[in-house]
C-alpha cells in the first residue's frame, strides 16, 4: 500500500485563518465583543511576527515562538 502526500497543499497564512475564525465565531453566535477581543489578540500576534520579519505561515509557528510572544512585554491596544 502506498501513501500519497499532496505536495501542493495550501500554505495557511495566519491572516486568512483569523478571518475564517471570525466567521466561525459569528456563526456560533458569540457576542461581537468576544469576537472582537479574540480577533484583536490574534492580530497582535500576527503583528508580532511581522515586526520581527517572521513568516505567518502555520508551518513556521511552533511552541518556542509562542512562548517568546507570551513572554514579550505586552502592548495594550483598544478595540
Amino acid at each position: 500500500m502506498t501513501t500519497h502526500v499532496n505536495t501542493q497543499e495550501k500554505v495557511h497564512k495566519l491572516n486568512e485563518l483569523i478571518e475564517y475564525y471570525e466567521v466561525c465565531n459569528r456563526a456560533e453566535g458569540k457576542s461581537p465583543k468576544t469576537i472582537s477581543w479574540y480577533s484583536a489578540n490574534l492580530k497582535n500576534f500576527r503583528n508580532y511576527l511581522k515586526n520581527r520579519h517572521l513568516s505567518d505561515s502555520l508551518d513556521n509557528i511552533d511552541t518556542k515562538l509562542l512562548r517568546e510572544y507570551w513572554s514579550a512585554p505586552i502592548k495594550v491596544t483598544t478595540v
